[in-house]
Order: structure tokens, then C-alpha cells, then sequence
């Protein structure tokens, strides 16, 4: 906390809450610089004073928007409360405050506790395209050990959509097949700007594991785009069978955009050396053909 903040005198939080009553939390632009000086210094006190008090303190600090920058890091602070409600009256302080409230947000995704570094990296996607610089930080806490922060992190990228695709592309760099897996994942809820990155993983990754999961991950994302129906045609011939397998079954899912792949997975259906292969490209090719004669039956009016 600022040094001066934590010598004020015990009256400024008194007039803080006060204020609180008085203007009822809508009349905060009635206050001089000086009086909203004095408020912000009691409302920064209150912030650690206990639950109550710090949740009522933020929904103050909201009203007070970027006049309020200075009671950042004591809100950031805050989050430590285990109430929900103190934890979403902070959220909006923070908003309320502004994107100046980012810096101290990506110290808090560092934070020793789980449910702080979860509760920013909410609040961090609140902020929308005014957080973009914060990709790269969000994109290192898709290997966070707790499920809620990591899930988290990967809902606000895939929020943030092309905006995200550039942290996440070079990522990829990284030789963690198990990293670069989930960051493969989450380009491909990022919107059609990341499917040419996935179709290059495709192509030509080292990985077997990894091209497999970006055949399914064009399949999953559902791209009737031509290239990426010719990669996942070329991938039928991998060297190995789960990436054949994968490919096939990402065709089958396009159904009868897919229909320049019913003679390479017929093929494949019939001569591939695997079983599971052969089974996904006889399945693929029902899936194509079926999709294919619904969409020539009549709709009843």
C-alpha cells in the first residue's frame, strides 16, 4: 500500500464511508479534487479492513472510475478475500478504473494462490481487445497445474480470438508436445485466421502426435476451406496411422464438402495395412455419402 495512504489518519476512512451514504454512490462527480483525494485515501483503507468493508469500498472506488487509478494494487490485493462478492465488486472496480489497472493484473497471474491468479486472468478478459498485450501471459497459463487457472486462461484467449492467434502461434516454438498440443487446441476456437497455422503443423510438424491433433482440430473447427480439405486428403497418406485415422475421420466430419476425398478414402479403406485406418475412412466415406443425399432430399414444407 502507498506509504502515504498507510499513515493517513483513521478519519479518512470514516469520511470515505461516509461519502459512501451521502452521495448515495451516483453523486461521486459532486466532489472536489481534494474531498475525492481524501475519499479514495479512507476507501483504500477499507479495502483491508475485512469483506464487508473492502467490497463496499470497491463498489465506491467503481463509481470513481480512472480518478481512482492509485487504488489499483489494494484492489488487486483484495482479491486474496475469499468471498465472491467482494471478488466481483473488485472486477468492476478495476473495469471501471480502466486498462491502466492491467499492470498490476499480470503480477497478480503470478500469485501464489490459484483462486487470485484464476480471478485476474477473469478480469483480464473483461478488458476485451484493450488486453491484447496480455496474450503472451495468458498463453503461459495454459501449463498452470490448477484446471481452473489454465482453463481459464484458455477461455479468455479464445475470447480475445485473432488477437490471441499471434501469442499462441509462437508458442508453437516450444518443443513440449504436450504444451504445444493444448495451444493447438485453443488456436482452433480462435477464429478462421488460425486455420492456416494448423494446416502447416499438419504438413510438415515432427510430431506424429501433433499432426494428428491438428487433423482433428480442422475437423472439429469444421473449415470447408479448399486447402484444407487438400491437406487432410494429402494427410491420408502419412506415414503413420494415426495420422491417416485422424485425417480420415476430420473428412468424414466436413461431409459432402469433402466429396473430393471419397476416392483417396475408399482407397484407404480398402488397402491401408492398419484396421483401426481402414475402419475410420469406411467410416468417413458413410459419413460423406449420407450428408451428401440428405442434402438432395426435399425439405416438407
Amino acid at each position: 500500500m502507498n506509504v502515504f495512504y498507510r499513515s493517513a489518519r483513521p478519519y479518512l476512512e470514516f469520511l470515505a464511508l461516509l461519502s459512501i451514504f451521502s452521495f448515495g454512490f451516483g453523486e461521486t462527480n459532486a466532489l472536489s479534487p481534494e474531498q475525492t483525494h481524501v475519499v479514495i485515501a479512507g476507501l483504500i483503507q477499507s479495502l483491508h479492513k475485512d469483506p464487508t468493508s473492502a467490497q463496499q469500498a470497491a463498489l465506491s472506488l467503481a463509481k470513481l472510475g480512472r480518478s481512482a487509478e492509485v487504488a489499483i494494487p489494494d484492489l488487486v490485493d483484495a482479491l486474496h478475500y475469499d468471498e465472491d462478492s467482494v471478488y466481483t465488486a473488485i472486477s468492476d472496480a478495476l473495469i471501471s478504473i480502466g486498462p491502466a489497472s492491467l499492470k498490476t493484473l499480470r503480477y497478480a497471474l503470478e500469485d501464489p494462490s490459484f483462486i487470485v491468479r484464476r480471478r485476474a486472468v477473469e478480469i483480464v478478459a473483461r478488458f476485451g481487445p484493450q488486453a491484447k498485450p496480455m496474450a503472451p501471459d495468458l498463453v503461459q497459463l495454459l501449463q498452470d497445474p490448477q484446471p481452473d487457472v489454465h482453463g481459464a486462461a484458455e477461455k479468455a484467449l479464445i475470447q480475445m480470438g485473432d488477437d490471441a492467434i499471434p501469442a499462441l502461434s509462437g508458442a508453437l516454438k516450444t518443443n513440449e508436445v504436450g504444451f504445444r498440443n493444448v495451444l493447438l487446441v485453443t488456436l482452433g476456437h480462435c477464429g478462421p485466421k488460425a486455420v492456416p497455422i494448423i494446416v502447416n503443423l499438419l504438413k510438415k510438424d515432427e510430431s506424429p502426435f501433433i499432426r494428428s491433433r491438428a487433423a482433428t482440430t480442422l475437423g472439429d473447427a469444421g473449415s470447408t476451406n479448399p486447402q484444407v480439405i487438400q491437406a487432410l486428403i494429402a494427410s491420408l497418406s502419412d506415414m503413420e496411422e494415426t495420422v491417416r485415422g485422424s485425417a480420415a475421420t476430420a473428412l468424414g466430419q466436413l461431409g459432402p464438402a469433402a466429396k473430393a476425398a471419397i476416392g483417396p478414402l475408399r482407397s484407404m479403406s480398402e488397402s491401408d495395412h492398419d484396421a483401426l485406418a481402414r475402419q475410420k475412412a469406411a467410416d468417413a466415406l458413410v459419413q460423406i455419402s449420407t450428408a451428401a443425399k440428405d442434402s438432395l432430399v426435399p425439405q416438407n414444407k
